[in-house]
């Protein structure tokens, strides 16, 4: 089933940046870029795509200015598969991205690093981790060993900034200090990803209106 996806068509703006300063890109021919990634989140829970009852004013805002998808899906109903989808161009299956948290084979390009090949500052933060295999917190130490031995872990040296995060402040500022850290003159392209409003959700945490045993 094709989904609109948030990925792309919600939050995904490809957005040349107007911010001033060491953030400038130095040719309006080559513009900033900044991909907004949100995680299970569709297209029609966002007001610049209709929703007359979720207000997202800063979404909304980004759209008027940026590129706004209007058909877009998501390559794989798993979040990593797609993500690897978005970052590459290409199907999860032809690279070898169909688990949860398989790493990224080292030979397959992702799109800011072939920007940072023509002059780009690259990166990516906040919900990133799973491209580069299972977060750090979450191997065992047998799973790590062979994570390092093996440099499984390519995205480091792929681009000039690579930081994880969980909620939405810790990915703000990363964005802040990717910010910084842009040299003076010179394009960035970002990938900024946020959790929310990914969150785990108990069924007998909301109080529900019947008992779906005595309805007949």
């Amino acid at each position: 089933m094709k989904t609109p996806s948030c990925a792309l068509a919600l939050v995904g703006l490809v957005l040349a940046l107007t911010s001033t300063g060491r953030a400038e890109a130095a040719d309006p021919k080559r513009p900033n870029i900044l991909l907004v990634l949100s995680d299970d989140h569709s297209a029609p829970h966002v007001g610049c795509y209709g929703n007359p009852d979720i207000r997202t004013p800063n979404l909304d805002r980004l759209a008027a200015q940026g590129m706004r998808f209007d058909r877009a899906y998501v390559a794989c109903p798993q979040c990593v598969p797609s993500r690897a989808a978005i970052m590459t161009g290409r199907s999860p299956v032809a690279i070898q991205m169909t688990r949860f948290s398989a790493p990224l084979p080292r030979e397959v390009k992702v799109f800011p690093e072939l920007l940072r090949a023509h002059g780009y500052f690259a990166g990516v933060a906040g919900r990133t981790y799973h491209l580069d295999g299972p977060a750090p917190n979450r191997m065992g130490p047998e799973t790590r060993k062979i994570f390092d031995e093996h440099e499984l872990r390519t995205f480091p040296k792929r681009l000039d900034y690579v930081k994880t995060a969980g909620r939405g402040p810790e990915a703000l500022a990363q964005f802040r200090e990717f910010l910084d850290l842009v040299p003076a003159g010179k394009p960035f392209v970002l990938q900024l990803c946020f959790s929310d409003p990914h969150r785990p959700l108990d069924e007998n945490a909301i109080p529900q209106p019947h008992d779906p045993q005595k309805l007949t």
